[in-house]
């Protein structure tokens, strides 16, 4: 349907899945990266340790495949509500209590990821998603205008897990 955005890496897109007439996230290798096995390696650990963590602090992922092209794609529960990046840009004014609500949401996410022996390494606000009351709804108006960073029926959801340690198989006793 249209591109989410896209790193050094792979691009994300907002795709409609027919057969569970939803809206989800798809993440694509970048085609000059789909023949490097090193990193295609790494774009399907990536999938493999979101689908290990089952909660709703961090994307979901559904499927995994491969594009004629060869490049290795992962379909997602789609945040419907963007990243905190971009809902920082809008420019809201932030209070003490939306700093608050942001960091216990970034705390959750965290406790979750790590208490499945994982470090993600690399968060930060476009890493944040926010999310609705569930996450892949797609349809209906959209959300209201906000005064806050966060509304009281939204979460952050942790994403971009490509920089993401497996702490027990990588454990070399150092910190």
């Amino acid at each position: 349907l249209s591109r989410i955005g896209s790193g050094g890496f792979a691009t994300v897109y907002r795709a409609r899945d027919p057969v569970l007439d939803s809206e989800v996230a798809v993440k694509v290798l970048a085609d000059n990266w789909a023949g490097t096995p090193e990193i295609r390696d790494r774009f399907i650990r990536e999938a493999q340790i979101l689908r290990r963590i089952d909660s709703d602090r961090v994307v979901t992922v559904h499927d995994i495949g491969e594009l004629p092209s060869g490049q290795p794609y992962f379909v997602m529960a789609l945040a419907d509500r963007g990243t905190l990046e971009s809902r920082l840009d809008e420019g809201i004014a932030i209070t003490p209590t939306d700093a608050m609500t942001v960091a216990r949401g970034m705390a959750t996410c965290i406790t979750v990821i790590h208490s499945h022996g994982l470090i993600h390494r690399d968060i930060k606000p476009s890493n944040l998603l926010i999310a609705g009351p569930r996450l892949a709804t797609g349809g209906g108006p959209p959300p209201a205008p906000r005064s806050v960073v966060l509304d009281h029926n939204e979460r952050l959801v942790m994403g971009d897990f490509g920089l993401a340690k497996d702490i027990e198989l990588h454990n070399t006793g150092l910190t």
